[in-house]
């Protein structure tokens, strides 16, 4: 019997893309370079898919430049910057001869901000000669691999994923041996809750980096530009802290900016956040001002409650440190987020200001309008199952009514609030003409706000009708935090990045059971007849 010989050229192109496509998802045959040199139509399909993606790290930085040619740079998406801080150590799992009596509260020290200061210029020096060709997303992470070892273990450091939350990879961490075993057995007194937070929220290339104010400019300043990055991500696994007024500075470095997802930590102490809340001046203005292409603007402020819970137990009459139980957005910062939404496209800002600041500057200023804006997400506290909250939410669901009217393009428009044991949602769409209320308590939408969005219908036209739907709460869903929040209420994904979502509900699913696991430990130890208990100043974070 002959044997069937059927080279590759003959097979038919679906057939052939099929094989490819099924080669790359296989992560068993090893690296997929070796493969490229089959032919040329191999080499053009596999580096598309090998470059698609990059990670660069403080081993690949000096590299970077060489293994990326003139001909592979136009394959390049997504740029991961990871850079890894200095390990230190815990007192929780340092041996007692080491004399190690507090935790290193100065992370990033000045070694590590010199190094980032120095692997950022190379990495613009590279970047600074890369032709523009269509989008290129630059992801940027800043962590150390201790935090993840010891206080803080449910930590995970991952590359961005695609914007389906549904296909982002199951995120696990491994058990508790090793340093982190040793850190969750062992209850140290003398480590205060301020201090190992402190140590994981600190500030990147904070005032001690540079000489004056002046000095911070002038090396941003001297930066390359960089026209081929088109997208920045700056997501929640990064805890420490950017200063705002230097975001604002990178953020010039790019004349071909689209979008900016940035999804900062609040911050613990009252008076670092007005601080921090006086510099969303500088940052917002560098994304109107020297970038007006800038398309697209993400913000979600991040938190835990068990966090603030912590540290107010820990320090209840610090005055130096002063941490409120949830953070009070700034009037003055909503204002300006909604004075920077007017050249926009897409704006989402969850917890970072309230919806009744920025509603409250569109109502002021009567001759704002969005010629472009499709998309307007934000939150507000005002959502609570309290009956005196009644008369707040119609005002902003008026408002916000009043102000879809001067946003011509606006297909959708959602306002939330989200937290431990609370959901609740109002959502606009144009097409059908539609508003739903969605949330963990019964709610009516009543006619004060239905006539104004019945006239937002009509101003588009005059025969279509609005549709009101009110959608039951589930009792059986347990909201253990705002995260839980943007899952049950289905939130559009560009609320929060899916990884970063994936993130946040895996640490809170963690911390549960850890709370479940020191209640039935305390309950032993009663039992037992012990007073020994577990002090909340030294409670797992």
């Amino acid at each position: 019997m002959s044997q069937l010989n059927i080279t590759w050229g003959r097979f038919p192109p679906q057939i052939r893309s099929i094989i490819l496509d099924r080669l790359m998802k296989d992560t068993n045959k090893g690296p997929l370079g070796l493969y490229a040199t089959v032919s040329q139509e191999w080499q053009r399909v596999i580096e598309k898919h090998n470059f698609s993606r990059i990670r660069v790290n403080a081993e690949r930085l000096a590299s970077f430049g060489s293994c990326v040619s003139l001909r592979t740079q136009r394959y390049v998406k997504y740029i991961w910057f990871c850079w890894e801080l200095e390990e230190y150590k815990c007192i929780a799992c340092a041996p007692e001869e080491e004399g190690l009596d507090e935790m290193p509260v100065d992370s990033p020290s000045q070694d590590d901000n010199f190094c980032l200061m120095s692997a950022l210029e190379t990495l613009f020096g590279v970047l600074r000669w890369w032709v523009p060709t269509g989008e290129l997303v630059l992801d940027i992470s800043v962590h150390s691999p201790s935090d993840s070892q010891h206080w803080f273990q449910h930590l995970s450091f991952e590359p961005d994923a695609i914007m389906d939350r549904e296909k982002v990879e199951k995120l696990e961490f491994g058990d508790d041996e090793g340093p982190a075993g040793k850190c969750q057995r062992r209850r140290d007194l003398a480590t205060s809750p301020e201090s190992i937070i402190s140590t994981v929220f600190g500030k990147i290339l904070d005032k001690r980096t540079f000489e004056s104010d002046a000095a911070e400019a002038r090396w941003w300043r001297d930066l390359p530009s960089v026209p081929a990055v088109t997208s920045v991500l700056l997501r929640q696994q990064t805890r420490r802290r950017w200063n705002l007024r230097s975001l604002g500075r990178m953020f010039s470095r790019f004349p071909r900016l689209q979008e900016i997802h940035y999804e900062p930590w609040r911050e613990w102490d009252r008076y670092e956040q007005q601080a921090t809340d006086m510099d969303y001046e500088a940052l917002l203005g560098s994304v109107a001002s020297p970038n007006p292409q800038v398309r697209k603007v993400t913000l979600f402020e991040n938190f835990n409650e068990s966090y603030a819970d912590t540290l107010i137990t820990g320090h209840p009459r610090s005055e130096a440190f002063q941490c409120d139980t949830s953070r009070i957005p700034s009037p003055a910062v909503g204002r300006l987020v909604a004075k920077t939404s007017l050249q926009l496209e897409h704006l989402s800002a969850s917890f970072i200001i309230d919806a009744g600041s920025f509603l409250a500057a569109c109502h002021d200023s009567v001759y704002w309008t969005w010629p472009r804006l499709k998309t307007l997400i934000l939150t507000t506290q005002v959502f609570v199952p309290d009956a005196d909250a009644l008369h707040a939410i119609e005002k902003i669901l008026a408002r916000a009514a009043a102000a879809a009217r001067r946003m011509p393009q606006l297909e959708t428009l959602h306002i939330w609030n989200g937290r431990e044991g609370l959901a609740a949602s109002f959502r606009y769409q144009a097409s059908p003409p539609s508003i739903t209320w969605r949330g963990t308590w019964p709610y009516t939408l009543r006619h004060e706000v239905i006539h104004p969005w019945k006239e937002v219908v009509y101003d588009r036209d005059p025969d279509a009708q609005l549709a009101v739907y009110h959608e039951a709460p589930d009792k059986r869903f347990v909201m253990k935090s705002h995260a839980d929040a943007v899952h049950y209420l289905n939130l559009p994904a560009s609320v929060i990045r899916p990884v970063s979502l994936q993130q946040i509900r895996l640490g809170d699913r963690v911390r549960a059971e850890r709370r479940a696991v020191e209640r039935q430990c305390m309950l032993n130890l009663i039992a037992s007849g012990s007073d020994f208990g577990v002090d909340p100043a030294v409670r797992m974070v």
